[in-house]
């Protein structure tokens, strides 16, 4: 960028000329470039986020609630209380997948809108095409690292730094140690409840459930916690670029910077005589135009 004062060259981060301490001009935007709204998208992906991170908690608890039941059910010797049990978690658990595929969809929408209007920044660099905003996030394996790099690019870009916000780098390693530990949890609860016996005929029995229960709520306030770690980073990321991709668009001027002699198209020049609403044009002034001919 060129500072408007002193002619003086400007970095992306520089809030005031080092020259002659103007302020530095707006960021601009390229004339007749599609810019994308990112804030309403933006703004329902963090909802859905903290609607995953709700029913995380709600599973966790209820293996508070499957506890209960489990110990009801030794007490009494009633199996049918261990079935209510598993219920109550597959009725949280159901509720939970929707909404962290709703919370992917949503996220995917957004990255590509973000990346697509730094095409419109011409200060902007893009390293990454726009294809890897969506299908970093789909591909096995790729997807542990392109949507960080991604987003890392967008917010640097956007937000005129450097360096890559730590609360970006946060929010990605929470989410991916989210994904690792509940796969590992995931699993050895799959295992651990496949080994307890189906047939009850001893107290001993039913104390396995108990037991299963209560190591259950251990690992999945692990997992609790780390999701709600991540939805709170997520927010602030998304909330941060949003805004400012959002102030960007709305208070650039486009660039494009007419000289003298060249043709400046009619929807920038403007109409040739405006008059006030309500008024009469002023008529030209003798001896200009048509006067001037005759």
């Amino acid at each position: 960028m060129i500072c408007r004062t002193c002619g003086a060259a400007l970095a992306v981060s520089d809030a005031f000329c080092p020259t002659c301490q103007a302020p530095a001009p707006p960021p601009m935007v390229r004339l007749g470039a599609r810019t994308y709204p990112v804030t309403g998208i933006g703004t329902a992906a963090v909802v859905a986020a903290w609607v995953t991170a709700g029913f995380t908690v709600a599973y966790w608890l209820s293996t508070l609630i499957g506890r209960s039941l489990a110990v009801q059910a030794r007490d009494t010797s009633d199996p049918a209380l261990l079935d209510v049990a598993l219920l109550v978690t597959v009725l949280v658990s159901l509720p939970l997948v929707v909404a962290l595929l709703t919370t992917a969809v949503l996220t995917i929408i957004w990255t590509y809108r973000a990346r697509k209007n730094l095409d419109a920044f011409p200060d902007a660099a893009t390293p990454i095409s726009v294809g890897w905003s969506i299908a970093g996030w789909l591909v096995p394996f790729v997807n542990l690292v392109m949507p960080y790099r991604v987003v890392a690019n967008i917010a640097r870009e956007t937000l005129r730094r450097a360096d890559t916000p730590t609360v970006l780098k946060v929010w990605w390693a929470a989410w991916i140690g989210w994904a690792i530990v509940d796969r590992l949890v995931s699993r050895a609860d799959e295992q651990t409840y496949g080994s307890l016996p189906q047939l009850l005929s001893a107290r001993s029995d039913y104390q396995r459930y108990v037991g299963y229960y209560g190591e259950a709520f251990g690992y999945q306030a692990i997992v609790a916690a780390v999701m709600v770690l991540a939805a709170y980073t997520f927010t602030r990321v998304i909330r941060q670029i949003s805004a400012a991709q959002r102030d960007r668009i709305a208070g650039s001027t486009p660039a494009f910077h007419p000289v003298p002699g060249m043709a400046v198209p009619a929807t920038l020049a403007g109409p040739a005589h405006p008059t006030t609403p309500g008024r009469p044009a002023q008529p030209s002034m003798p001896g200009s135009g048509a006067d001037a001919a005759g």
